[in-house]
């Protein structure tokens, strides 16, 4: 990746392709920005950088500790092996997929190659307060309206307890007015006449 300034030195990043294996053993492509040589180290003959004037990257299994950057925004393409930035879009296209969205830049590269600076990426740049003040909006905007639905909620729990009272009141009411309302209607029982004592004639 040519065209960076790099302590008033015109450099190149050497970034190679990392196999890793994941838990599931998928094999996921990492790009790795091994570090960086001057420009002229790594021209050729007809004056455009050549990739193969680069140093070897290492063989077999081998452990990184480096620093996580975000992927660059890609502005240009891949051609012959050089690419205009370290962006995941133009590199899975070389490369192939899949592809983790980063890269890392290697602590100590070897092979004669320089540590790249910190990129000022989200990720290496520390705090930014714009962007925590934002998440604290989003969250005093969601705890604002859960306390909405809470209200909501509990006045429709409210309302419903009163219609339940009135509703036994009126009950209440209705059977008093049935009480009172009924009266009880007197019986009257015939009464029977006894047998009529024989008279002599």
């Amino acid at each position: 990746v040519p065209g960076r300034n790099i302590g008033g030195t015109e450099a190149v990043l050497i970034v190679t392709a990392m196999m890793v294996e994941t838990e599931d053993a998928t094999q996921v492509r990492l790009p790795v920005a091994r570090g960086w040589l001057p420009a002229e180290e790594l021209t050729g003959a007809d004056g455009h950088i050549d990739p193969s004037l680069a140093p070897a990257p290492p063989q077999g299994e081998v452990e990184i500790t480096g620093r996580l950057e975000a992927s660059e925004a890609a502005s240009g393409g891949v051609s012959g092996g050089v690419a205009s930035e370290v962006a995941t879009p133009l590199l899975v296209n070389e490369w192939g997929s899949p592809m983790y969205s980063g890269f890392v830049s290697l602590e100590e590269p070897g092979g004669g190659l320089q540590p790249l600076p910190a990129a000022e990426s989200e990720f290496s740049r520390g705090l930014d307060w714009q962007n925590i003040g934002y998440s604290l909006q989003w969250v005093l905007f969601g705890a604002f309206f859960l306390y909405l639905w809470w209200r909501s909620v509990r006045a429709a729990h409210l309302d419903e307890i009163a219609d339940r009272r009135e509703a036994l009141e009126r009950m209440l009411e209705d059977s008093k007015t049935d009480a009172s309302s009924s009266t009880t209607s007197p019986t009257t029982v015939p009464a029977t006449a006894g047998p009529t004592p024989d008279k002599d004639v």
